[in-house]
């Protein structure tokens, strides 16, 4: 056989081999690719939070029972995630309320801070305070020993708590929220692309001349 019939048998036989692969090149694969999967966590009851007052408050003028409103003074995080942020508003009550009285007698304010509002949920809060205005007592008691009845007239202060005063307090329940974490997917196929098949024409063997 000459060395044009080879080449022509060479290429008839790697041409169908062509088609093939590209068949097997349009099979998907899979695909992995990052979610978020939420993460739960707990911040627990007890957790310190300072809230600050929004309204002022007097013994003058509160009386038991009056509510008042506080707000968030500060983030408080957990696992680095913001759990109650600044901002966040809450609510109080006044618990005792006495105004000034005679012989320098100091007016009383106590407040209890009750709930937070957290993302439209209501988070009890642990906290309770006690205001005492200046107390003139030492003066008054000079003022009955000289002079008697005239020590009446001698009062000491109310109790006042201003606005924006900082109060220490504390979650009084536990508080339950997610983080969200990278993980997989399932699995995707890519779709196949086009097969593009190639056929061969048959190559006419050649013909080597006779000799005589």
């Amino acid at each position: 056989m000459g060395g044009k019939s080879l080449l022509a048998a060479v290429l008839a036989a790697i041409l169908p081999m062509g088609a093939v692969c590209a068949q097997g090149i349009a099979t998907g694969q899979a695909v992995e690719a990052p979610t978020a999967v939420p993460t739960s966590y707990v911040l627990p009851a007890g957790t310190p939070i300072v809230v600050a007052t929004a309204d002022d408050l007097s013994s003058t003028v509160n009386k038991v029972g009056d509510s008042f409103k506080v707000v968030v003074a500060y983030d408080v995080v957990d696992h680095g995630i913001v759990v109650v942020p600044k901002g966040t508003t809450g609510v109080g009550e006044v618990t005792f309320s006495s105004k000034k009285g005679g012989f320098g007698r100091a007016g009383l304010l106590g407040i209890a801070l009750r709930t937070l509002d957290l993302n439209g949920k209501q988070i009890e809060l642990d906290g309770r305070y006690r205001e005492e205005g200046k107390d003139n007592g030492g003066a008054a008691g000079a003022v009955v020993f000289a002079v008697g009845i005239v020590g009446i007239a001698v009062t000491g202060k109310n109790s006042v708590i201003p606005k924006g005063r900082e109060l220490k307090a504390h979650t009084g329940e536990d508080i339950a929220y997610s983080a969200a974490s990278p993980a997989v997917m399932p699995v995707e196929t890519m779709p196949a692309p086009a097969t593009i098949t190639t056929t061969a024409k048959a190559q006419p063997a050649a013909v080597e001349p006779k000799t005589n």
